[in-house]
């Protein structure tokens, strides 16, 4: 069973799910033939949670059993019935839907409103296959299928196409809107889902733009344009004689007029010492508070993030920067430490290092985010010399452009003697 970047604990139905199923597809492409106990696994994990799962990852769950052919009607009555209870109210919608086509529906919302109706679509689906019929009143499934159909997310567009028949003229636009910006998750199962669609396709020929625009070629296949003239460009011309057809346009703010933080999530990040203790392994911590940082000395870092809202943030990582040389102590069993202003009181003993280490940085993964949450990770600095570091931020990990940075959102210095 697996879990989100190797978390502790019994596994998440749904990613376990999507595991096994790449290990499907896997077989699949290489021929390899197992043994149907082998994949069941997957339905025992999804069995023991999915009370407790978004009805998108169910749905999901469940469509690919089913593509694996394992055996999945009576799961899907108990999702139909759940689908069935929950409806839908007209007034979960806002008037417009300006969710980022980049953010993931999957993993970044999978309990929104949008999410619901898309489950509700591909269940109409895996239901036909199946050759069950639904307790969702008409009225619910002909209003999820109309809301699905209109949203902007790839993986509404995928599921319409799916439940309708579809042709490969609609697949090809809605394989011609991906982005490599875009989950990887959402990507693979439209690319996968609308394959068959695409065999008769002819290649699309890319237009060329008039003016100062250098053509360039993809290393996975494709090619793209790039604009290598002065300035940015007042229009984008084709030509006349150009056929209607889908085209991505991407535009990368400079970093001095972006915006640095655009959720409620406050980041705050403190660097102590540590200065040892009377008794073995205990230390107290004194706050770093100039640019200075002894090389011979261990240091905790301590990153605080607090959430101003009541919806959970799902799946998101703190990048925290580091100078050359700098890298995180794995070890720190049997280690505590205590705030400055409560030597006498029992030291706190210091949680297992999360991180994974990137470059000139390392991360910290944060499933999911209520409230305020402290990671505390042991440091240490080798190379000497004078350092300008970025702030610390938040990022959602499948909503990228969702980020907060620490107060302040400046670069500061740091000497490392």
């Amino acid at each position: 069973r697996f879990t989100w970047w190797g978390e502790d604990g019994n596994g998440d139905a749904f990613l376990t799910a999507w595991a096994w199923y790449a290990d499907w597809q896997a077989s699949q492409a290489l021929g390899v033939t197992q043994q149907p106990e082998y994949w069941q696994h997957m339905l025992d994990s999804y069995a023991e949670q999915a009370d407790n799962m978004p009805l998108l990852h169910r749905a999901l769950v469940l469509a690919w059993a089913q593509e694996m052919n394992l055996p999945c009607k009576t799961l899907l009555k108990g999702l139909d019935e759940a689908i069935a209870r929950r409806g839908t109210k007209t007034e979960d919608f806002s008037e417009e839907d300006t969710r980022d086509i980049n953010d993931s529906l999957i993993l970044d919302t999978p309990e929104s409103p949008l999410a619901d109706v898309v489950a509700n679509v591909l269940t109409m689906t895996l239901l036909k296959k199946a050759q069950l019929k639904s307790t969702v009143m008409p009225q619910v499934q002909q209003y999820a299928w109309d809301k699905a159909a209109n949203s902007n997310q790839p993986l509404a567009h995928t599921v319409v196409l799916l439940n309708s028949g579809g042709d490969a003229t609609r697949a090809a636009a809605i394989l011609s809107g991906l982005t490599a910006e875009q989950s990887t998750i959402e990507r693979a199962l439209a690319m996968n889902w609308l394959a068959k669609y695409m065999a008769t396709m002819p290649p699309v020929v890319l237009p060329a733009p008039a003016g100062a625009w250098a053509k360039h070629k993809l290393t996975g296949g494709g090619e793209y344009w790039r604009w290598v003239g002065q300035g940015v460009p007042d229009i984008l011309s084709f030509g006349d004689e150009l056929s209607p057809q889908n085209v991505q346009v991407r535009w990368r703010e400079p970093a001095k007029t972006a915006q640095q933080s655009n959720i409620p999530v406050t980041v705050e990040r403190q660097l102590y010492r540590l200065i040892p203790g009377e008794e073995e392994m205990s230390f107290t911590l004194q706050p770093v508070t100039s640019n200075e940082i002894d090389s011979d000395a261990l240091y905790l870092d301590e990153i605080t993030l607090t959430s101003e809202q009541d919806a959970v943030l799902r799946y998101g990582q703190v990048e925290v920067p580091l100078p050359p040389g700098a890298d995180v102590e794995r070890t720190t069993w049997g280690i505590s430490v205590n705030k400055p202003n409560a030597a006498k009181q029992q030291g706190q003993l210091l949680e297992k290092a999360r991180n994974e280490m990137g470059e000139l940085a390392y991360m910290v993964p944060v499933k999911e985010l209520t409230g305020t949450v402290t990671f505390r990770h042991l440091l240490r600095f080798s190379q000497k010399g004078q350092f300008v570091l970025p702030p610390a931020r938040y990022v959602r990990s499948y909503a990228p452009a969702q980020q907060s940075v620490a107060a302040g959102s400046e670069w500061t210095g740091m000497q490392v003697k």
